[in-house]
C-alpha cells in the first residue's frame, strides 16, 4: 500500500513538472465581481475563489491580499467563503481605507474543486463611469498533504468594478421578493435631487406606515419593509399598496404579506 502511494505521488509530481515546463497554470485564483448586483444598487459583492481542480492534491492554506481604488469603492465588510474547511478565514481589515484587505486561512484535510475562500463587498462611490481595477495577490500557497508550495502554477483573473451609473429617469421596482414574509425590498432609481415620498396603504386607503419622507439626491435607492406599521405592530395577511411621489412623478404597485 505505502509503494503505491509512493508510485502515485511521484506520477503527480511528474506531472506538475512537465506542466511547469509548459509554462500551464494549473490553479485559477479570482476575484470577479458578481454581475447579478450590478443593476440594483451601488453595493456589489466580489467572491474570491481558487479553482484547484486541475491539481491533484488540495488546498491547504494560503495568505492573500485584495486591493482597490478607494476613490471609486468603498469597503462594506465581508463574509466567510462557502467552501467546508475554508469557512473561517483570518481577515485584517486594519487597511482597508487605503484599499487593502488580507485574509489567511489553513486546513490540514484541505479542500478540492472550485473553493469560495471569501466574500469582499464594496459600495460604488466614484464619478460615473469611473473604473478600478481589483488586484488579487497571494504571498502563500500550500497543498495539504505534502505542503508543496502551490505559487508557481497559480494564476489570479480579476475584473474592473465600475462606479454606479445614474440612472436617466426615474423608476420603481417590483418589491422582492413578492408575496414576502418577514421583509421585502422595494428599490427605485432617481435621475435628478427631488423630494421623495413613498409609503404604504391597506386596500381600504388606510395609510400603514411611511417608509421614505426627505429630499434625495439622484440616485439608487432601497428600502426594507418589515411587514410592520407606524407603531412597531405587525400587520395582517393581505394585499398591501405601496406609492411613490417624487416631483412630477407618481406610481403605485400591490404586494402580498402572507405569514
Amino acid at each position: 500500500m505505502k509503494k503505491l502511494k509512493l508510485m502515485s505521488l511521484v506520477a503527480a509530481w511528474v506531472l506538475l513538472a512537465s506542466l511547469k515546463v509548459a509554462g500551464a497554470d494549473i490553479i485559477k485564483a479570482s476575484a470577479i465581481p458578481e454581475r447579478s448586483t450590478d443593476a440594483t444598487s451601488g453595493s456589489i459583492t466580489v467572491p474570491v475563489v481558487v479553482d484547484i481542480s486541475q491539481y491533484p492534491e488540495r488546498l491547504g492554506s494560503y495568505t492573500a491580499e485584495l486591493s482597490w481604488d478607494t476613490q471609486v469603492l468603498q469597503y462594506i465588510g465581508h463574509s466567510s467563503g462557502a467552501t467546508d474547511g475554508f469557512t473561517n478565514p483570518v481577515v485584517n481589515a486594519e487597511k482597508t481605507s487605503e484599499g487593502r484587505l488580507t485574509f489567511a486561512a489553513a486546513n490540514p484535510r484541505g479542500a478540492d474543486g472550485r473553493i469560495n475562500v471569501l466574500n469582499v463587498t464594496f459600495e460604488r462611490i466614484g464619478l460615473r463611469d469611473s473604473k478600478s481595477p481589483l488586484k488579487l495577490e497571494f504571498f502563500a500557497m500550500a497543498a495539504a498533504h505534502t505542503f508543496s508550495d502551490l505559487l508557481p502554477y497559480v494564476e489570479t483573473v480579476t475584473g474592473d468594478l465600475k462606479a454606479e451609473e445614474l440612472p436617466d429617469s426615474f423608476s420603481i421596482s417590483q418589491n422582492q421578493p413578492n408575496p414576502f414574509n418577514p421583509e421585502t425590498t422595494i428599490r427605485y432609481r432617481s435621475h435628478k435631487a427631488v423630494h421623495v415620498n413613498l409609503e404604504i396603504y391597506n386596500l381600504l386607503g388606510h395609510k400603514i406606515r411611511t417608509m421614505v419622507n426627505e429630499f434625495q439626491e439622484a440616485g439608487n435607492y432601497e428600502v426594507v419593509w418589515d411587514g410592520r406599521d407606524e407603531t412597531g405592530k405587525n400587520v395582517s395577511n393581505g394585499v398591501y399598496i405601496y406609492k411613490i411621489q417624487a416631483g412630477g412623478f407618481s406610481e403605485i404597485k400591490k404586494m402580498l404579506f402572507v405569514k
